[in-house]
């Protein structure tokens, strides 16, 4: 072994001890202070027990010292005084009858009288039925009354045609009258036309024009408004001159979501006014008249033609 190893050995060996020997210095001071900072138990001790505080071989005098005074109760008496127990009573057995007695009779609730007031007012108002809407109109000294079972923002007339279009024309005219037509009645502005009109249903007889034949519903319209426009006075007319005619009624019924032409599903004479030929012209000049029916269900309806 040469002086380089040598020497290294004995490094080697020399901070091996000095490892060791710092080792335990420091076990030491680790236990020094663990004890130095280690609090006493004093619950095994009975009697006054003496704090010094500061050095330990500083003292105190004795009147500085606060006796601990014994326990006077224990704690079982302690708990004994301030909750005592009370001993259990044994209850007498209930009867059967005193269970009866002591049922709560049953009691029938009645509602306030004020929600009986008003679920009795309401079931009023749904059964009340709905008012019929009247529409009333005069034409030509005669007047009509038309009513509906529904209100009028469901249901009304949209175009009224009058009825005394389709009245009877009268079967005598005289010369006076076929003098006075005019033109620009019928809507072709010519006197000769609107005579011939007149010449086709009525032959000159003298100084009158006698009626030929009856005059077809769809002219009778233009036949009218000729020879009112020439003179005749329609207050006046033949048809009810010398007749007691009664009000002709009619019951009718409107179609469903309709509007316009054909929204009258049926229409029949109720009530007769005792001329037939009165009858027929009241309800063929009610059905020239359009409807509306805005409602999911057809509407009855009742018409009233009346002669003044």
């Amino acid at each position: 072994m040469n002086n380089y190893r040598l020497k290294k050995e004995r490094e080697r060996i020399a901070q091996s001890w000095a490892i060791v020997m710092g080792g335990t210095l420091f076990i030491f001071l680790i236990s020094y202070i663990f004890n130095l900072f280690q609090f006493e138990d004093f619950t095994d001790y009975s009697g006054p027990v003496k704090i010094t505080f500061g050095s330990p071989d500083s003292e105190i005098s004795t009147e500085e010292m606060v006796p601990v005074k014994p326990l006077e109760k224990k704690i079982e008496e302690v708990v004994k005084e301030v909750a005592p127990v009370e001993p259990e009573i044994e209850s007498p057995p209930i009867t059967k009858e005193e269970i009866v007695n002591k049922t709560p009779e049953k009691k029938v609730l009645e509602p306030p009288k004020d929600i009986v007031k008003k679920s009795e007012t309401k079931s009023e108002e749904v059964i009340k039925p709905t008012e019929p809407v009247i529409q009333k109109g005069r034409e030509s000294g005669n007047s009509h009354e038309t009513s509906f079972e529904s209100s009028s923002s469901d249901i009304g007339r949209r175009a009224y045609f009058p009825i005394t279009d389709y009245m009877p024309p009268p079967t005598i005219l005289t010369s006076e009258i076929y003098a006075s037509i005019k033109g620009d009645v019928t809507g072709f502005g010519e006197v000769g036309y609107n005579r011939r009109i007149i010449d086709r249903f009525y032959f000159k007889d003298g100084n009158n024009y006698q009626l030929i034949e009856n005059v077809p519903f769809e002219n009778r319209p233009d036949v009218w408004a000729i020879i009112s426009n020439a003179g005749y006075d329609l207050n006046k007319a033949e048809y009810k001159q010398g007749k007691k005619l009664k009000s002709v009624i009619i019951v009718f019924e409107i179609s469903k979501n309709t509007s316009g032409v054909n929204s009258i599903k049926s229409a029949e004479i109720d009530s007769s006014s005792g001329d037939k030929d009165i009858d027929a012209a009241v309800l063929y000049g009610f059905k020239q008249s359009t409807y509306s029916n805005a409602t999911d269900k057809d509407v009855k309806g009742r018409f009233k033609y009346s002669f003044n």
